[in-house]
């Protein structure tokens, strides 16, 4: 059950057999449009002292471990997963009642929530039963847009849902918001990661790969790492976390990568990545940091710490919102922070 224990353990811990760059297609099957000059060794980087900072705010606490978060303008949401597998889709109310409600229940190891124009999109991912599936953020019953053999992501761009499995050695595919035919766009091998602008998606296989929406050659746009494990993009760059703790920074086009964080010491695999116009806000697994850089590079602000196995992270124009992981029987939570 590859996202059962990705959720309970790492972020997409089944890529953990995926060595550094090792995939179902070769890299010299994968072109690079420019090639990226090679990066010199990060200098060492202390851990990051903690500041001087509010108290992170529960917003909501549960067996269940939080495996991943969305928010709007109205709420903040999470998918959650128990040790049966079994989990849910919840919603926390930005309204003055801060209501928390369960949107859908029963659901196969849910996983890769987003949120795209009054509608949440999930997968779930557990094996045998893997689903793209979606409910109003109002409430209502849970609509399923298509079957997915163990859905690894998914991003909603205009119409279409794309979304990452396992199945036929790794594919990216689309389905229709309202749910319809499924669409092979690309097979792309042991990958991780899904995101798109609209024109471009952009996917990890050791590295940072760029495809057209509607299929084509792909582009290599990063160095490679030790195990990529999540991204995000904004309109120029493409952030990207590794299981070695390392934060970095690609051109969508192309060309010089950046690290921005790297940590020598102890390790704190890059768990979770969230953007807003200035900033990069990542969660730390195995240090338990809520964290925050500029995307030009410079100093840490450690926003929350002590968060066992901190992991889903999202932004609005005022919080970071983070899931922890409950240890040793003690509740998993939801919280917030202030940017």
């Amino acid at each position: 059950m590859t996202r059962l224990l990705t959720t309970l353990v790492l972020p997409l811990a089944a890529g953990a057999l995926l060595a550094c760059g090792g995939a179902a297609s070769s890299e010299s099957d994968v072109p690079a449009r420019t090639a990226p000059p090679s990066e010199p060794s990060p200098a060492p980087v202390s851990p990051p002292a903690a500041v001087e900072m509010a108290a992170p705010q529960l917003l909501a606490e549960e067996l269940d471990i939080p495996t991943s978060l969305a928010v709007d303008a109205d709420g903040v949401y999470w998918t959650s997963v128990g040790l049966d597998a079994m989990g849910s889709v919840h919603a926390w109310s930005k309204a003055a009642s801060h209501a928390t409600t369960v949107l859908a229940s029963a659901q196969p190891a849910p996983y890769a929530l987003a949120a795209s124009s009054g509608a949440l999109f999930w997968a779930n991912s557990a094996d045998g039963r893997g689903a793209i599936m979606s409910v109003s953020t109002r409430g209502g019953a849970p609509s399923m847009l298509t079957a997915a053999d163990a859905p690894e992501a998914l991003v909603p761009a205009g119409d279409l849902v794309y979304f990452l499995e396992e199945h036929g050695g790794g594919t990216i595919s689309t389905v229709p918001r309202a749910g319809g035919a499924r669409s092979l766009v690309a097979t792309v091998g042991t990958a991780t990661g899904l995101a798109s602008d609209g024109r471009d998606l952009f996917y990890m296989v050791g590295q940072v790969i760029r495809i057209p929406v509607g299929g084509g050659s792909p582009a290599r746009l990063s160095e490679v790492c030790f195990y990529p494990v999540t991204l995000a993009i904004d309109d120029t760059q493409v952030f990207y976390g590794c299981q070695d703790g390392t934060l970095r920074a690609a051109p969508k086009v192309g060309g010089a990568t950046r690290t921005l964080f790297h940590r020598d010491v102890g390790g704190g695999s890059i768990s979770g990545i969230a953007l807003d116009a200035a900033n990069v806000y990542f969660t730390s697994t195995s240090d338990g940091t809520i964290n925050r850089v500029s995307k030009q590079g410079g100093a840490i602000t450690v926003l929350a710490s002590g968060e066992t196995g901190a992991g889903p992270i999202a932004v609005d124009d005022v919080a970071v919102y983070y899931g922890t992981r409950g240890a040793a029987g003690a509740k998993s939570a939801v919280k917030r922070v202030a940017k």
